[in-house]
């Protein structure tokens, strides 16, 4: 015979109770937006669609600009280049001739070798101690100097080399009766020359010397006999 407590009957009955009361105000069972489906969202315990309007993007300052803000770009005007300055040229005459006889300008070496007619044209002499009386015309051009020495008391020209050259540009000519140098005259180099005369086989010279230190604000250009 089995026993059954008096406490069954109330038990029974409380128990079916709590299903009933964990449901009162919550009819989908939600707690939150993630229990519910799709697009909807937990309110008061149900899973409703969400009706509250998209709030408008919030503008950044120079990210999104508008037509009222934006600010047209300035188109770059590209910068021409800049125009090569030519090279200065001597504000003398090139025959023009300083208080010591020489050319007022004597421009670095750079020009080519005078021609002949660029000789001719070049009506001043330069003064070169001792070139008188050996009969000797002496000229310059830019840069070159040009010494043509002609049959003199010495006898006939028959030899002009060079004996010292530092670099520079220098040339000897030997014709019927003139013997010829054409050098650069260039400062910080020295240049020296013989010319040679001949007289019934006797042979005499007179040297050419052309120096120009670097502190020496103009050459020295001397003929001297030996």
């Amino acid at each position: 015979m089995r026993c059954r407590s008096r406490f069954a009957g109330p038990i029974a009955a409380v128990l079916a109770l709590v299903p009933a009361l964990s449901g009162c105000g919550n009819k989908s069972g939600c707690t939150k937006d993630t229990d519910c489906k799709g697009a909807r969202v937990c309110v008061d315990g149900e899973c409703v669609v969400d009706s509250t309007p998209a709030a408008a993007p919030t503008q950044v300052k120079g990210l999104l600009p508008t037509a009222a803000t934006t600010t047209p770009l300035t188109p770059i005007t590209p910068t021409p280049p800049a125009t090569p300055t030519p090279p200065a040229t001597p504000t003398s005459p090139p025959d023009q001739l300083a208080a010591d006889g020489l050319p007022v300008e004597i421009p670095p070496p750079g020009s080519p070798v005078p021609t002949t007619d660029e000789w001719n044209a070049v009506q001043r002499q330069i003064v070169v101690r001792g070139s008188t009386r050996l009969k000797c015309e002496t000229k310059m051009l830019r840069e070159w100097l040009r010494v043509d020495c002609y049959k003199n008391f010495k006898g006939e020209p028959i030899e002009a080399r060079h004996t010292e050259r530092i670099g520079q540009q220098a040339f000897q000519y030997v014709g019927h009766h003139i013997a010829s140098i054409v050098v650069q005259v260039v400062r910080g180099k020295r240049y020296g020359a013989q010319f040679i005369w001949d007289l019934n086989g006797a042979h005499t010279g007179a040297a050419l010397a052309v120096s120009w230190p670097n502190g020496a604000p103009r050459p020295q250009i001397t003929l001297t006999e030996n």
